[in-house]
């Protein structure tokens, strides 16, 4: 077990990126393998089964991205979408068509492909932390990597943006991205910080309770203060919807009640408050990353000057979109004359939007079934009241937290990170699992 441990701590640390070409891709996944073969070996089946519904859901993509790499006819091939002009272009006099698979860039089909191994690494990582229940060991686990990131990203800030500090050679210079190479990414990552502070403070059963409220209040702030450095607009909406999120578990909870905290931890919690505030206001004055907060012009965003050509992109390859990891390729044949600058689109900083271009109809399919399901199990973890058990609010904890990376995967592709992917499918597994067994006590 402690060899998984070690393994998925060096994944969350080495998975801050989202480039196919950066060397950290190829570590991380020889390290998801290790994660595999490890928790399959020491975990029992009927471990592994409990969290069939995700597994089911992982299948379930991983069909679709095979689909992509099977070669078909060319007529059925040339048919579909706008790949008439790619076929024109391959004929030769005396050199008959070729059979080719759905996807426009194989290549890149099967690095996504590949990409999934965290994610499945992640689900065997929960199923072994269930059977030692070891939940809050994994727990601590997210929350020391998302800590560490953090942290990188305050010496980056104090620094001055020192490329010394920075993990990935292409990445937003200046800015506090930590252990990532996108500031939207950590800001992303802080966010989810939140709810996990929650539930990290919900599951005790223990009499330190009062003494963690400090500990947690005091990590809260920090991490407030860490998304403002980031200067991501997205993050700001995020930490905003993270707190709403964290207090509504603290309230939903009824473990935390104010008469069991004492007058000196609620002063030194204001007081702390106030110091953490005041000392934000002094080092994010004149910083870059609060200029770019509050001045950038939104209108002026490329995310939205290429909304309504990537719009018709994706109307025009369906209903089986050009094949998953062919988006920088494909909107090269497609960008517009207008927007051609020295700024490039690897992804279309819009999830919705990339998946149907890339997957088309059977894509959206997925992203609906994964969707309606979130939602069912939302309401069945948030319609009860009290619950005793720690696994409801690790479950609760993972809404809010999956709920926040969906909204940040509408303006951007934070799960396409190994790091931010690895997190969603735990939270995942943490709302299924509470689900499931809400279920079972109703029953």
């Amino acid at each position: 077990m402690v060899v998984a441990w070690v393994f998925f701590s060096f994944l969350l640390m080495f998975g801050g990126g989202a480039r196919a070409d950066a060397l950290s891709q190829a570590l991380v996944r020889m390290l998801a393998i290790l994660i595999i073969a490890t928790t399959v070996t020491n975990t029992p089946a009927q471990a592994i089964v409990k969290l069939r519904g995700p597994l089911l859901l992982f299948a379930g993509v991983v069909l679709l991205v095979v689909a992509q790499l099977v070669p078909l006819p060319p007529g059925i091939w040339s048919s579909l979408g706008d790949r008439a002009r790619f076929q024109a272009l391959s004929t030769f006099p005396g050199i008959d068509l070729v059979w080719r698979p759905l996807s426009l860039n194989p290549d890149g089909t099967l690095n996504t492909l590949v990409s999934l191994l965290p994610v499945l690494a992640s689900i065997l990582v929960v199923a072994d932390s269930r059977m030692r229940s070891a939940d809050r060991t994994l727990l601590m686990i997210l929350l020391g990597f998302i800590g560490l990131s953090g942290l990188v990203g305050l010496l980056q800030f104090a620094s001055g943006g020192n490329d010394l500090l920075y993990p990935y050679r292409i990445t937003n210079h200046g800015s506090a991205v930590g252990l990532f190479a996108n500031r939207n990414h950590q800001a992303a990552a802080l966010a989810c910080a939140l709810p996990l502070l929650a539930g990290w403070l919900t599951a005790r059963r223990d009499r330190t309770l009062g003494i963690a409220v400090l500990p947690a209040l005091s990590a809260v702030l920090l991490v407030i203060a860490l998304i403002l450095m980031t200067g991501s607009r997205a993050g700001f909406l995020l930490m905003l919807v993270g707190l709403a999120g964290a207090a509504l578990q603290l309230w939903r909870s009824g473990k935390i009640p104010l008469h069991r905290i004492s007058p000196k931890v609620l002063l030194s919690g204001v007081t702390l408050l106030l110091i953490v505030l005041a000392a934000a206001g002094l080092l994010l004055r004149n910083a870059e990353s609060t200029k770019r907060l509050l001045s950038q012009s939104v209108q002026g965003d490329l995310r939205l000057q290429v909304f309504q050509p990537l719009v018709e992109l994706a109307f025009r390859y369906m209903p089986l979109g050009t094949g998953f990891g062919t988006f920088p390729d494909v909107y090269k044949v497609y960008e517009p004359k207008d927007l051609l600058m020295f700024q490039y689109l690897n992804h279309a900083h819009d999830d919705l939007l990339e998946l149907a271009i890339e997957a088309g109809i059977p894509g959206l399919a997925l992203l609906a079934l994964l969707l309606i399901w979130w939602g069912v199990t939302v309401a069945r973890l948030w319609r009860r009241g009290n619950d005793e058990e720690p696994l409801i609010d690790l479950a609760r904890a993972g809404s809010v937290g999956t709920g926040l990376l969906l909204l940040a995967s509408v303006v951007d592709y934070p799960l396409r990170t190994p790091a931010l992917g690895a997190i969603f499918a735990i939270l995942c597994c943490w709302m299924y699992l509470g689900g499931r067994r809400l279920a079972a006590l109703r029953n």
